[in-house]
């Protein structure tokens, strides 16, 4: 069963590859990509796996939480059922925290758009 899940996660995987390579922006051939386009390819490999495993967790919810109404005359089940769906919860809340994080660290260091030049220094310009 876990070996089944892994296989269907490598072929998510990489059928997506395509979508992150492309997702950049091509690069002409003479050009050499700077840190900012290695930066940008890596962000959008991250997000991709970051919505990749929170939607493999919403289905593992998903999954318990069938488990758990079908298995309604079975304790055992049910018990099996309801660690599955305690387990994705926390996992879903800890990658949405996470995610939420980074963004706000991201937008209070400043990334994204903001130019990063130093400020003007003020100059005294006495003679002497």
């Amino acid at each position: 069963m876990r070996s089944t899940a892994i296989k269907i996660s490598a072929w998510i995987l990489v059928a997506m590859l395509p979508v992150a390579v492309f997702a950049t922006g091509p690069l002409t051939i003479g050009t050499q990509a700077d840190a900012g386009d290695v930066f940008a390819f890596v962000g959008t490999i991250l997000n991709l796996l970051a919505s990749l495993f929170v939607s493999l967790a919403v289905v593992y919810f998903l999954w318990g939480l069938a488990k758990f109404v079908l298995n309604s005359g079975d304790e055992e089940a049910r018990k099996e059922a309801r660690s599955m769906i305690v387990h994705s919860i926390v996992a879903i809340a800890i990658m949405v925290s996470v995610w939420a994080l980074v963004g706000i660290l991201i937008r209070t260091v400043g990334g994204r758009g903001t130019t990063g030049s130093a400020p003007d220094l003020p100059i005294n310009n006495r003679t002497r």
